[in-house]
């Protein structure tokens, strides 16, 4: 439709649901989801802990350490530097069962809506603020289990936070990668001015 009637791709999509007849609603009828309530300050705090306690996690559990290294990341420098994780399910065993404290750990999306624990089997990346609060602002979850059908998780919601914000704040070159794996692997080798995107099309305002 573009290319015969000479119609910008956005022109031709609406052409298009004119013609179904229905079947495809315009833009303006879809109903878009709620944006996600900002976190407040114990939901923060929250996160920042869930952050530490799954860095203590990977340093006790062998799966999260055996993945990497087949994947070749076995520097220490690099695991201590980017707290590394590892989600096993226990995060609720350590936390008193408080009602607010669970409905704060789903609001946040460690837990899904069923209590179960969002990053499960995963090796953690946690992404913090590039303005140097030091609050994480987003997590990556790379799935250990290769039954698994999803690989990649993140925190539900906008993508904030950017990986290894220090280098990428301060070097003239940077070297951006589509994974933080991948940014990982780079940083390993000596190539510390690495950063990742949240995967092809995940370039964000934090980014820029």
């Amino acid at each position: 439709i573009s290319l015969h009637d000479h119609l910008t791709t956005g022109q031709a999509i609406r052409e298009l649901a004119a013609r179904s007849g229905g079947l495809v609603k315009p833009a303006s009828e879809i109903e878009r989801p709620p944006e996600t309530k900002p976190r407040t300050p114990q939901q923060q705090a929250i996160l920042n802990k869930t952050a530490e306690f799954y860095h203590k996690t990977f340093q006790q559990c062998p799966e999260g350490k055996a993945y990497l290294k087949a994947r070749g990341l076995s520097d220490p420098a690099l695991l201590e530097t980017f707290r590394v994780g590892y989600a096993n399910e226990t995060i609720k065993d350590a936390l008193p069962p408080d009602g607010d404290l669970i409905a704060d750990l789903k609001a946040i999306g460690i837990l899904n809506a069923e209590g179960r624990e969002h990053f499960r089997d995963c090796v953690v990346f946690p992404i913090y603020d590039p303005a140097g609060t030091g609050n994480v602002l987003g997590m990556y979850g790379r799935k250990t289990v290769e039954t698994s059908k999803v690989k990649h998780l993140y925190l539900s919601g906008k993508h904030a936070g950017v990986f290894n914000h220090v280098c990428a704040r301060s070097s003239k070159i940077i070297l951006l990668t589509e994974g933080i794996i991948d940014a990982a692997t780079l940083w390993q080798a000596g190539y510390k001015n690495t950063t990742a995107l949240y995967g092809t099309n995940g370039l964000t305002d934090d980014h820029l």
